[in-house]
C-alpha cells in the first residue's frame, strides 16, 4: 500500500513586473530567490511574472521569456523543487496565457493555458483561450491549476475533482479596486470543494496605472486563511496538512452529496 503524502510545503512569491522587459523582472526574481532559506517543495509565482501584459515586441518577449523559463527550470533542479511559472506561451503562431508546472527535473510536467480571458482588458485580442482544466501530481499530491479570471467560474474547479484535486495554485494579477473579490472568492472556492487554495497575486502597477493588488494567501478546506501577505515584495511560507484534509472530508462529506446534471 502506498503511503500518503501528510504535508506539502509552499512559497508563494510575491513582486512586480517590469512591464514588457522580462530580463529586469528576472533580476528582480533572481535576488528574490537566492534568499529563500524555507525547503519548499512548491513555488508558484504571480501570472504573466515576466512580461506583464506588454505584448508590443512579441519576438523579442518570447526570447527574453525562454531565458525566464530556463531559469526556473535550473532552479528547480538546484533546489529539487516543483515550480509553476505563468507566463507568456508561443505555439503554432498563436499566444496563450498560460502557467508551466517544472519538476524537480527541470522538466515541464504539464502545462495549463487560461481558460476564461478578460475581455474587459482586452486580453482576448492577445491570446488564445485554453481549453483543458488540469490537475496534475506533486509529491503524491493532486494539484490543480487555474489562472486569475478563471476565479470566478467555479464549474473549472468543480471539474477538477474529478481527479480528486487537494491543492489548487491560482497565479493572478488582480487589481486593487476588486481585492474584495479576490480574498471572497479565493476562500469560497477552498470551501466548496474542501481543498487547500494558493492564490499569488501582483503587486506592484501596469503601464497603464491599475495597481495591483498584493495579498497574496492560502486558504485550507476549512476556509481558514492560513497565511496572508501585503502589498509588497514578499514570499509567504506555508505547509499544508493533508491529513487535515482528509479529516475534513471525512468528517462533512459535502463532496459526496453533490448531484450531477
Amino acid at each position: 500500500m502506498v503511503k500518503k503524502p501528510t504535508r506539502l510545503r509552499v512559497s508563494l512569491l510575491q513582486f512586480s513586473s517590469s512591464q514588457g522587459q522580462p530580463l529586469l523582472t528576472l533580476n528582480k526574481v533572481h535576488r528574490l530567490v537566492k534568499h529563500l532559506d524555507y525547503r519548499a517543495d512548491l513555488l508558484v509565482t504571480p501570472e504573466m511574472w515576466p512580461t506583464g501584459f506588454i505584448l508590443g515586441e512579441k519576438q523579442r518577449l518570447q526570447r527574453e521569456n525562454d531565458l525566464c523559463l530556463d531559469y526556473f527550470k535550473g532552479l528547480a533542479v538546484e533546489r529539487k523543487v516543483y515550480i509553476i511559472s505563468s507566463m507568456l506561451e508561443s505555439y503554432g503562431g498563436q499566444y496563450f496565457n498560460s502557467a508551466f508546472l517544472i519538476n524537480p527535473l527541470g522538466k515541464i510536467q504539464k502545462k495549463y493555458r487560461k481558460i476564461h480571458l478578460f475581455k474587459l482588458s482586452q486580453e482576448h485580442r492577445k491570446f488564445n483561450p485554453g481549453n483543458e482544466v488540469v490537475v496534475t501530481e506533486v509529491k503524491g499530491v493532486s494539484l490543480g491549476v487555474a489562472i486569475c479570471y478563471d476565479l470566478r467560474f467555479p464549474e473549472v474547479f468543480r471539474k477538477m475533482l474529478k481527479w480528486n484535486v487537494e491543492v489548487i495554485a491560482i497565479p493572478a494579477a488582480w487589481p486593487k479596486p476588486r481585492l474584495d473579490h479576490f480574498n471572497t472568492l479565493l476562500k469560497a472556492r477552498a470551501i466548496e470543494n474542501q481543498s487547500y487554495v494558493l492564490g499569488v497575486n501582483k503587486v506592484g502597477q501596469s503601464l497603464h496605472g491599475e495597481i495591483y493588488a498584493g495579498n497574496s494567501s492560502v486558504y485550507d478546506p476549512w476556509g481558514v486563511c492560513l497565511g496572508k501577505l501585503g502589498t509588497g515584495l514578499e514570499v509567504l511560507n506555508c505547509e499544508l496538512n493533508l491529513n487535515r484534509l482528509r479529516k475534513i472530508r471525512e468528517e462533512f462529506p459535502a463532496l459526496k452529496d453533490r448531484r450531477l446534471w
